[in-house]
């Protein structure tokens, strides 16, 4: 099982300020993050047509995907870190997820629901974890250090209409 060593912080902001750590910097991870994002679609076909049309709809989202390997005193401590782990997820809690990236830029994503967070027993390594995390988020805002050759700053959260001509019927 590889390990890649994290260049990444991940902190969930809860509403009421409490502030939990999901990834920090050094932390043992099966892969990269993963940071995709998409949009709503509408699909319409005539009847019998060959091919369909999509009508995007906006609504942008991120959807986020990291994994956090910890290590143990001991097989049971593992075990009982798999049960309790899972049990102490912000499920159903408002806030914001702030990821900072070692020695550069810092983003904030708004409307953020932790969607997943599965911990199981490293195998190979008998007192070890690794958590599967997954939160959908909604709007990017860069906090600090964002640098992108020939984007300015305010690119990120400008509506794609403002920068590009609107696309007609095709």
């Amino acid at each position: 099982m590889a390990i890649v060593v994290s260049d990444w912080k991940i902190e969930h902001v809860l509403t009421n300020g409490l502030t939990i750590l999901l990834l920090d910097f050094g932390d043992d991870m099966a892969d990269e993050v993963e940071m995709p994002v998409e949009q709503q679609s509408e699909t319409t076909a005539a009847l019998y047509a060959r091919w369909g049309k999509n009508h995007p709809t906006g609504g942008a989202q991120r959807t986020l995907s990291w994994t956090r390997r910890v290590y143990h005193s001991s097989p049971a401590a593992a075990r009982a870190y798999c049960i309790a782990h899972s049990g102490l997820m912000p499920y159903g809690r408002a806030g914001k997820i702030r990821q900072s990236i070692r020695d550069g830029a810092v983003f904030e994503y708004r409307d953020v629901s932790v969607i997943s967070a599965a911990t199981s027993a490293v195998r190979l390594i008998p007192h070890a974890t690794l958590t599967a995390y997954t939160a959908k988020v909604g709007k990017t805002v860069p906090i600090s250090g964002y640098e992108a050759p020939g984007l300015p700053f305010s690119w990120i959260t400008t509506p794609f209409g403002e920068i590009t001509e609107p696309f007609g019927s095709i």
